[in-house]
């Protein structure tokens, strides 16, 4: 594969990560254009469907990563904006709706207590390595290869915490929302 070739596949990947990464967002904002979103929908139901997106970014950060240690060319961007979305989209706005709306009523409740705690130290977690990931995909840090490797490893740390999180809000959480 020439030079050429290269940076257009480069640009093609870095422009269609962004468009999967953001494609339930675009039609999440189009179906609540056209239905009232509120109509016959949990809070928990609404909030298991958002981890759609955050599947989606982990999905980018495993072919990343596989990409990297397979040594094969990839754009930082990839990592930027999966990244962004999560900070943006998952950390800001999905994780701070659950600890605002559905947490309290567990504790409340007394239920899932420990749980609950675990989740939350999760979200901080997850926080501090979404600022690792976003720190180490910038392009000027991303050409060393010490730190496309602590990229891999962050990206690994994070999927490695995030399947089994999202998992237990869908299962077990979301079994005894039922209850409230």
């Amino acid at each position: 594969m020439n030079a050429r070739e290269k940076v257009a596949r480069r640009k093609f990947l870095v422009a269609t990560t962004g468009l999967v990464a953001a494609a339930p967002i675009l039609a999440l904002a189009q179906a609540k254009a056209e239905i009232n979103p509120d109509e016959g929908v949990t809070a928990p139901e609404d909030l298991m469907k958002e981890h759609g997106v955050l599947n989606r970014c982990l999905l980018i950060y495993e072919e990343g990563v596989r990409r990297l240690q397979k040594g094969d060319d990839i754009a930082p961007e990839v990592f930027q904006h999966t990244a962004q979305l999560i900070r943006t989209f998952v950390e800001e706005y999905h994780e701070k709706n659950e600890e605002k709306y559905i947490f309290p009523e567990f504790e409340r409740a007394k239920k899932l207590v420990d749980l609950v705690e675990v989740l939350k130290t999760q979200h901080l977690a997850g926080r501090d390595v979404t600022a690792q990931i976003l720190n180490l995909s910038q392009p000027d840090r991303f050409r060393s290869k010490e730190n496309r490797n602590k990229l891999v490893k962050a990206c690994g740390n994070f999927i490695r915490m995030y399947r089994p999180h999202e998992s237990r809000e869908d299962t077990v959480c979301s079994r005894h929302c039922e209850q409230f």
